[in-house]
């Protein structure tokens, strides 16, 4: 597509304006307004249209009765509220246990508290590990967490002040959603459609088992001010003045109150599909999407996605009234719930799973699109660095005239392995490309431009998160203008190219280098159980042969001479990452299967994927099943096999 500057600078900025104008939670009225206003412009565009209809389990807020916290006869109330915790009321203690590690924990053993004993916990949040942290809490038998999020450091911007810069205020009300990467979908039809002809759950055991609060850092402070009990450890605070206390008794009597009335009801959720279909290759889709729901205003999160997908498919649109069509049949998605678990991406795959698997190219995310001004930031399939590499070359970005995507993002995050590249993650992190990625096996990457190093958006998740923050650190909408453009070539690439454009050598790279690390972290533990690598490692290098070779038949293949090889090479390609899906789930997850380059548990090791290995080893260790271990290394030995026959082209 090709973008007019002007014309597109104020699509962008209307779009963002529009999509922003009121807060538009999962399934709220104006969630649904906004999905029949994408629903209208696609239809005008010439696009197949389909609105899909969820009922799902959502949280809901009591508005006549608020989560609050306080200690009775001082002035400390909050009102901020978890998404998808336990309700409760409790009276009583408060411990600080630092990171909330299972270390941590039992560091309270040390002095003397061998439970937790009903008394509400307090602990630095981490994204990561939060249900981990909730789960060590109920072990000690706490009747509450107290997250304690650091929003300045975190989400907040610099200069002055919020209206006058993107600095946010100390005391800012915080949303988070308490489910992990790997807890998606409705809760009440794991691995099925939330439709009305499915079976849903009586029962379901929700993923946080306590009462759960967020309090900002100095609220935290004015709590932690008035514990009593032993001293905190010296590597528990950097604050060596103080004189700071663990708990769980609190100074002159006092009682700890914290009340969570937050309720889930049934909900209708709508995911908006927009099709245009291929010329030559109906049956091959290439998906691009984000999310429309947002916690408050959601200027940034995820407007600033919603805004690009939106003017590139305008531009599709104008293309269509001139007779053009793609070789590969596009789908724009609009989808429902993220924030609350990606709800509505989940619900579609787990709806059209099997036609995904057999047609579908690639996935292009596109939720927090710009959250900052200083680089790109990628995480997906590692068989699409090669691409993103050359088209964010093609794209001129704003730090200057001689400026690329590529050369900005290279300098800002640069590739640990090799500083002449960028950084391409490759393993995955919480957004809608998840369940495709996961679940389906459909190469995926998601597009970000943000801060270095990277960091939460700004204003994440807070009444904050409006056009008037996005108008300060991105005025003119250059980055915006910047992501689509790199959103588009991307799009038009898997889209139009006779040959897809993966390649196959920088997938056996990256496999090679997680099995590699996974040898190294683990050797102890492996060893010691007589578990070995050895033979999975040579099936990698054989991977790795093979994969040489078809690239090789790739590059000696002309397309104009040889159209039916190329068909043999793309059908090959597009079914590759898909091999790596395992035929059950994960060890202790629902519906999460991707064996390589899936969402670990195990927070021991973050950087090391082999998903099945590494949650097996994460069970073993604590149930002593190590014959888990043993079946996904050949689950996992067995998707490199057939991955490696797949590439045998006669």
């Amino acid at each position: 597509c090709s973008f007019r500057n002007g014309k597109t600078f104020a699509e962008i900025r209307r779009n963002i304006r529009y999509f922003s104008l009121e807060p538009h939670l999962a399934g709220s009225s104006r969630s649904k307004e906004l999905a029949d206003e994408i629903r209208t412009r696609w239809d005008n565009y010439g696009f197949r249209v389909d609105t899909l209809e969820y009922d799902v389990l959502l949280p809901r807020a009591k508005d006549d009765s608020p989560d609050y916290m306080e200690i009775k006869d001082q002035n400390g109330k909050v009102t901020m509220k978890h998404i998808f915790a336990a309700v409760g009321n409790v009276h009583g203690g408060l411990l600080y246990v630092h990171q909330g590690s299972k270390q941590d924990f039992q560091y309270l053993n040390k002095i003397n508290i061998t439970s937790c004993n009903g008394s509400a916990v307090m602990m630095e949040f981490s994204y990561f590990t939060m249900l981990e942290q909730v789960k060590n809490a109920h072990d000690c038998n706490a009747s509450a967490v107290l997250f304690i999020f650091d929003g300045q450091s975190q989400t907040s911007g610099n200069g002055s002040v919020y209206p006058n810069g993107t600095r946010l205020p100390e005391e800012q009300p915080l949303v988070l959603g308490l489910r992990n990467g790997w807890e998606i979908g409705d809760p009440l039809t794991p691995n099925l459609p939330a439709s009305d002809a499915m079976h849903r759950l009586e029962n379901i055991d929700w993923p946080a088992k306590l009462p759960v609060q967020i309090v900002e850092s100095d609220v935290a402070m004015k709590l932690l001010q008035q514990l009593d009990g032993s001293q905190l450890p010296a590597d528990w605070t950097t604050d060596n003045t103080t004189d700071y206390r663990v708990g769980p008794t609190l100074k002159n009597n006092l009682t700890f109150h914290l009340t969570v009335n937050s309720k889930a009801e049934m909900t209708k959720i709508y995911d908006v599909i927009g099709t245009v279909y291929g010329r030559e290759e109906p049956d091959s889709w290439v998906l691009i999407g984000n999310h429309r729901d947002a916690i408050t205003f959601g200027a940034v999160d995820a407007g600033s996605g919603t805004s690009g997908m939106m003017e590139l498919s305008r531009g599709i649109g104008e293309l269509l009234k001139k007779g053009w069509k793609p070789r590969r049949t596009i789908k724009f998605c609009s989808w429902a719930a993220e924030e609350m678990g990606m709800i509505g991406a989940t619900e579609y795959v787990q709806d059209n799973k099997k036609l995904l698997q057999e047609r579908a190219v690639a996935y292009i995310n596109m939720d927090v699109l710009v959250h900052g001004n200083e680089s790109l930031k990628v995480c997906g399939n590692p068989m699409m660095v090669d691409l993103v590499y050359e088209q964010s070359k093609m794209v001129s970005d704003p730090h200057g005239p001689q400026e690329s995507i590529y050369s900005v993002w290279k300098k800002g995050r640069p590739d640990p392995a090799a500083t002449d590249r960028p950084q391409f993650y490759t393993s995955a992190f919480g957004s809608d490309y998840i369940p495709f990625y996961e679940m389906a096996g459909v190469p995926s990457i998601d597009l970000q431009y943000g801060k270095v190093p990277y960091g939460l958006p700004q204003a994440y998740h807070t009444v904050y998160d409006t056009y008037h923050l996005i108008s300060m650190f991105d005025p003119q909408f250059l980055f915006h203008l910047a992501q689509t453009k790199l959103a588009a070539r991307l799009l038009y690439e898997l889209s139009n190219l006779q040959l897809i454009p993966f390649n196959i050598n920088s997938f056996t790279s990256s496999l090679r280098q997680i099995v590699n690390r996974t040898k190294l972290v683990y050797a102890k533990e492996l060893k010691e159980h007589g578990i070995s690598l050895s033979e999975l490692y040579k099936e990698v290098n054989k991977l790795a042969k093979a994969g040489r070779k078809f690239e090789e038949i790739k590059n000696q293949t002309n397309p104009k001479t040889h159209p039916e090889q190329i068909r043999i090479l793309n059908r090959r390609m597009s079914a590759f990452n898909k091999l790596f899906i395992s035929p059950e789930p994960i060890p202790d997850r629902s519906d999460m299967r991707n064996l390589v380059h899936g969402i670990s548990q195990n927070y021991r090791y973050p950087n090391i994927t082999l998903a099945g290995i590494s949650d097996a080893l994460l069970v073993a260790n604590t149930s002593g099943r190590w014959e888990i271990v043993k079946r996904q290394v050949s689950l996992t030995h067995h998707a490199i096999t057939q991955a490696r026959r797949s590439l045998e082209i006669p």
